[in-house]
């Protein structure tokens, strides 16, 4: 399995431990046809001698929109139900006010809708009000015009999928995405799990990270899925054989939007930059993964602190995943400085080949 010596990786981890409340993480490099390293450090909760393995379930917070909402997205476009150019008052006609009539399924996947989520910082009397002013709230723009990374539009995006599919994102998800993957430690739902096995942060332990999430309580296009590492290695390598094929990699590519700046930080990249099908491009100096980035390498990432890469050109993926928990506040100075604590490009370089 080991394909060179990771002496310093146990160091890397041990500082990360030592500087943040990080109590435990696990890395994961590997191929389709092989795993070319895993190796999990620490425990599951401050509170907990329990240790991390590769069947510990993490809150991977915003990956899933690519581990969830985008895989249904694709098979439903296959199966020619949904269209990316539909509107969204397609499937849900209540989306038509302050003129957002235009908004297509295409301007929700690549953040172009002109929805923000500093919109929806208030306070609401109940997950029905937040609803109501999520659907009916004006943009900031017009589809198309500017890229801005929102959760809401990707919880609009669940909704369309639930009317569509009649029926809630986490049946949805676990019949057509999960299930045939073999992905049966993948779930909205840790209810039923053993405490023991989820990682969880010094103050979100076995409950989603994000409390707008929380509110909302019920299964979102955004947030809110739990997985382990060898879960995420059957979709990683899900994702390298579709990448695989010219013809497909070069429809995914064309279905993009923003662009790169160099001078952006890792929070304005994420914000403003390259979106790819529900994915992040970066450049190198915002990449996750730094000097190992290739021009087609597809990123994403979860507020909590988790990480996944996928290198097309060298068909192989990165996953790192912690149970740091969300920055408080999450803001651009946070979200930064949780990349330099957690060493991702440090842990990335002496895992990947």
């Amino acid at each position: 399995m080991n394909r060179k010596p990771y002496a310093q990786l146990s160091d890397i981890i041990h500082k990360v431990f030592s500087e943040t409340d990080t109590t435990g993480a696990i890395a994961i490099t590997g191929s389709v046809d092989e795993i070319y390293f895993m190796k999990s450090f620490g425990t599951v909760h401050c509170s907990s001698n329990y240790p991390v393995s590769n069947s510990t379930y993490f809150d991977i917070q915003s990956i899933t929109k690519v581990v969830g909402t985008i895989n249904l997205l694709e098979m439903f476009l296959n199966s020619n139900k949904i269209n990316l150019n539909d509107r969204i008052q397609k499937f849900i006609p209540e989306f038509q006010k302050n003129n957002k009539s235009e908004i297509s399924i295409r301007d929700l996947v690549l953040h172009q809708s002109g929805i923000s989520d500093e919109d929806f910082g208030g306070r609401y009397n109940s997950p029905e009000e937040l609803w109501n002013s999520m659907l009916q709230a004006p943009t900031r723009f017009n589809p198309g015009e500017a890229v801005e990374y929102t959760d809401v539009g990707y919880r609009i995006l669940g909704l369309c999928l639930e009317r569509l599919g009649n029926n809630n994102l986490a049946a949805l998800c676990k019949e057509f995405v999960w299930d045939p993957l073999g992905m049966n430690n993948t779930t909205y739902d840790i209810s039923r799990i053993e405490k023991n096995l989820v990682a969880g942060g010094r103050n979100s332990w076995c409950i989603l990270d994000d409390a707008q999430d929380r509110f909302l309580n019920q299964s979102l296009g955004c947030d809110g899925v739990f997985t382990t590492g060898d879960d995420l290695v059957k979709f990683c390598r899900n994702w390298l054989k579709k990448l695989s094929k010219k013809e497909y990699r070069s429809s995914l590519y064309r279905s993009a939007a923003g662009f790169f700046d160099k001078n952006w930080t890792c929070y304005e990249s994420l914000g403003h930059g390259r979106k790819v099908f529900g994915w992040e491009q970066h450049d190198t100096k915002q990449s996750y993964i730094g000097s190992l980035k290739t021009e087609l390498t597809l990123e994403k990432a979860g507020g909590a602190g988790t990480f996944i890469c996928i290198r097309p050109e060298q068909q192989d993926f990165f996953i790192y995943l912690t149970n740091h928990g969300r920055p408080d506040p999450f803001s651009m100075n946070s979200w930064n400085q949780l990349i330099v604590n957690l060493r991702v490009k440090e842990v990335a370089l002496e895992v990947m080949l």
